[in-house]
């Protein structure tokens, strides 16, 4: 099993934990999320990390993708870019500003 793979199923990126956490430092920050949008983000934006060999690695940087593009998908490319440039390195990589979701 990867290393993305154990973080995204038992570590930092645990897919039934880390949302909420995200929620409640959004929460915290912003004001509560009434915005199911929001909660899609919070639920995708490190799902990419499933299979990656390791987080921090040229695989690992490539992780906003696959929840950017499933935010394509259902909620246009607004919300693609909310969730790719959650990624600080993947923002300064395109010469853009990260997303608040950073």
């Amino acid at each position: 099993m990867t290393i993305g793979t154990k973080s995204v199923l038992f570590g930092a990126h645990q897919f039934l934990l880390h949302p909420w956490f995200v929620a409640r430092a959004w929460w915290q920050l912003y004001g509560f999320p009434w915005d199911p949008r929001l909660w899609l983000a919070f639920a995708l934006h490190d799902i990419g990390y499933l299979g990656k060999p390791n987080m921090d690695g040229p695989e690992g940087e490539t992780h906003p993708y696959v929840g950017a593009f499933i935010m394509l998908l259902l909620c246009g490319e607004a919300w693609s870019d909310f969730v790719l440039l959650h990624s600080r390195y993947y923002a300064q990589r395109v010469g853009r500003k990260y997303s608040r979701l950073c």
